[in-house]
């Protein structure tokens, strides 16, 4: 019998795992080009902010590959530990610990990236230029929209790094 609150604590630890290096690679990116994830900001700061510039431009599609690259590789390698802890990790246990792991990030970013650092802090290094004291710092709802899409990602995403687990698992046994 699996012990599913066992996998759920670990989903937990690796979920924070997965969002201090997602938090990281973030507040790289932004460190290299504030506006690189300017598409991610509420209409009206996105409106007046315009079009990112060339260097974000540039950058985006290497910090995108890493950030997706990150998104699979740590639930990947939780469910390496739990395979290793229990001589096994099915397709439902893996599911369920890749979707856990994939929420709990989901609503780290929306407490802590969006409604404690983006709309209730809003550190300089999260404001782009020209958009300081603009109502959409404050906008939680909009975060909170994006944290009901984020859902379907985390099941979706789940879904596909189990079965990606799943298959490896297949042609490697």
């Amino acid at each position: 019998m699996f012990d599913w609150q066992r996998l759920f604590y670990d989903a937990v630890i690796y979920g924070l795992a997965l969002s201090l290096v997602l938090t990281i690679l973030l507040a790289v990116s932004g460190a290299i080009a504030l506006d690189m994830f300017v598409d991610n900001y509420p209409p009206d700061i996105k409106q007046k902010y315009g079009p990112m510039s060339p260097r974000s431009a540039r950058m985006r599609p290497y910090f995108g590959a890493l950030l997706f690259l990150t998104l699979f590789a740590i639930p990947m390698m939780g469910l390496l530990a739990l395979q290793a802890e229990r001589n096994a990790a099915p397709f439902l246990p893996a599911s369920a610990f890749a979707v856990a792991t994939l929420f709990v990030f989901n609503l780290f970013d929306l407490m802590i990236l969006d409604w404690l650092l983006f709309c209730t802090i809003q550190p300089r290094m999260m404001v782009l230029p020209g958009t300081e004291g603009m109502a959409g710092y404050g906008d939680y709802r909009f975060h909170f929209v994006g944290f009901l899409k984020g859902l379907g990602f985390s099941v979706v995403g789940g879904l596909l790094i189990a079965t990606l687990w799943t298959v490896c698992q297949f042609l490697s046994g």
